[in-house]
């Protein structure tokens, strides 16, 4: 039986739009923007070239590649400043599809970028900012918390009886940590 088509790589890309300068970076922006799997199967077949073809690489073989993405550990507001640069509120905002009023509330904690009652919209909302700023979205220690929340919430889905085990561990470090701090 025939593997099923995968998406168009990054070959098909080019084939699709001859008449087009490739070796411009707004046109490789444009299209690694619009089709993450087009990054994935470049970066796919330059580890191939250079490390054989045994294995797929994976996504660890694969960020070893562009080099070691940036992480912040200071809260959003801060975070965004970091990267900002020299680009102002507004070219972001554009940039992310957002009011300049609507990302100045998060930036300046007038109104939470992450909401408890909406995680997926808060972490689709990280990920705007993150595009808009051209950084990966894990750059925000925000994204990455709940980007684990999301792994630990399907894990606990799919085998409800893991959250017996986690929690009778964790309760049990949570109260002596508690009582070592008041003894």
């Amino acid at each position: 039986m025939a593997r099923p088509a995968k998406a168009d790589g990054w070959k098909r890309v080019l084939e699709q739009r001859p008449e087009e300068d490739t070796t411009d970076a707004a046109y490789w922006s444009g299209v690694l923007a619009d089709r993450p799997d087009v990054l994935h199967r470049l970066l796919a077949d330059v580890h191939r070239s250079a490390y054989g073809a045994t294995r797929p690489p994976t996504l660890e073989d694969l960020w070893d590649l562009v080099g070691e993405p940036a992480f912040s550990h200071e809260p959003f507001p801060v975070a965004f400043r970091e990267v900002l640069g020299d680009r102002s509120m507004s070219q972001i905002a554009m940039r992310a599809g957002m009011h300049r009023a609507t990302l100045l509330r998060y930036v300046t904690e007038e109104r939470p970028i992450v909401s408890a009652q909406d995680l997926d919209g808060s972490m689709r909302r990280l990920e705007v900012v993150a595009r808009a700023l051209v950084v990966h979205p894990s750059y925000f220690s925000e994204w990455r918390r709940l980007w684990i929340m999301t792994l630990i919430d399907g894990a606990f889905s799919g085998r409800p009886e893991l959250s017996v085990s986690v929690y009778r561990r964790f309760s049990a470090v949570v109260t002596r940590n508690a009582r070592s701090e008041v003894g």
